[in-house]
């Protein structure tokens, strides 16, 4: 009875470390950026025939213009702090039968929405006859999560994740009509 048992218990642990390397070690994800909020072309490999969901989640400090009724501009003297997130749904038909994919993501932050303002006293506006509008992100950080997809919105095991330090430059003009969240450029360089 013992060995039976014993032999049962060893095929068990057996299985289930199989299954956990297979999962553990063998998603790869690589990333590239570029600016345009914060834009992400993944390369994803080690994949296998099944379907999997990709997040991005990224942080930053935002830069903020103040703009008076009279639609004069200044600086704002805060920069709060802003969140940038994508999901992407990777069904197995996407996925190359050499086990690798690519496909693009884009962290958009709610304040980059057309028309949202931010309260005047979180963007360091003079007073409340000023509205406050984010006109460009400092990337700081950004993660990666890849997850099996169970269907219908559930994310079942982790089966990679990266995390990403940013560092954001800003080549356009502050305050100017014609900026866009696009003036800089960002690199992001994996620390996990």
């Amino acid at each position: 009875m013992k060995k039976k048992f014993s032999a049962i218990l060893t095929v068990l642990l057996i299985t289930m470390l199989a299954a956990s390397t297979v999962y553990a070690g063998g998603v790869r994800i690589t990333a590239s950026t570029e600016l345009k909020s914060l834009f992400a072309k993944i390369t994803a490999t080690g994949l296998g025939s099944t379907n999997y969901v990709f997040d991005l989640d990224a942080s930053g400090i935002a830069s903020v213009v103040c703009t008076n009724y009279g639609g004069n501009q200044a600086p704002g003297q805060n920069y709060p702090h802003v969140d940038g997130k994508d999901s992407k749904d990777l069904p197995s038909s996407k996925i190359s039968k050499n086990g690798k994919a690519i496909f693009d993501m884009h962290a958009v932050p709610l304040e980059e929405t057309p028309g949202y303002v931010l309260p005047w006293d979180v963007g360091g506006c003079p007073n409340s006859n000023w509205s406050a509008k984010v006109d460009f992100v400092y990337w700081q950080s950004m993660t990666i999560t890849a997850y099996i997809d169970l269907g219908g919105g559930v994310r079942g095991a982790k089966v990679a994740e990266n995390k990403y330090q940013c560092v954001t430059t800003r080549t356009g003009p502050r305050g100017d009509p014609a900026s866009t969240f696009d003036d800089g450029t960002v690199s992001c360089t994996q620390i996990n």
